[in-house]
């Protein structure tokens, strides 16, 4: 964390640019002192100095604590969102990061990859000769997703639930005449 001594760096920079009648007195060097501790003892150094040399190459005259300040948080921020996307954790984290490869989502890479797996065990059987259909190639032919849509619709509806033996159909209707008595 920032010091006295790297505020008081700062300071004779800041003197050699703008001149020294801020900090002309011992008082003056204290009481500004003690204001740029305070406001910047949670900065690292490096912050510091960078915040006010954007500072001085954006301002004719000495800058203020909130002029350096607001530099100094923009700073931190940017190397905290650097390090946060670098590491996978973080606060800030800058960018987007989409779940898989080339934008996909979740249910989307979960059916590529699984076609993709497919695709290797069926050039695999070619290599060593098989020709006999798996019956994961079986399975391939009709996608994923519309497994799960016929699935989800048959047991939604009351006559197939009647016909795997189920008492009731899924919403429990009397009107339909649903129920099953056993």
């Amino acid at each position: 964390m920032t010091s006295a001594s790297d505020v008081l760096k700062q300071f004779a920079r800041l003197a050699a640019n703008y001149g020294d009648q801020r900090i002309a007195t011992s008082e003056q060097r204290t009481l500004l002192l003690r204001e740029w501790l305070e406001a910047f003892g949670n900065h690292s150094p490096a912050h510091l100095h960078e915040a006010v040399s954007a500072a001085m190459k954006a301002t004719k005259f000495w800058p203020t604590i909130a002029e350096v300040a607001t530099e100094a948080s923009a700073i931190r921020r940017e190397a905290v969102s650097v390090v946060g996307i670098v590491t996978g954790s973080g606060r800030h984290v800058a960018v987007d990061i989409p779940f898989g490869r080339e934008g996909r989502n979740e249910a989307e890479e979960i059916i590529h990859r699984t076609a993709q797996t497919l695709r290797w065990k069926r050039d695999a059987r070619a290599k060593a000769g098989l020709t006999a259909e798996s019956p994961d190639e079986v399975q391939e032919q009709r996608p994923a997703s519309q497994d799960m849509t016929v699935s989800r619709t048959l047991k939604n509806s009351c006559a197939s639930r009647r016909s795997i033996g189920l008492a009731t159909c899924s919403h429990n209707c009397s009107k339909h005449a649903c129920e099953i008595r056993r």
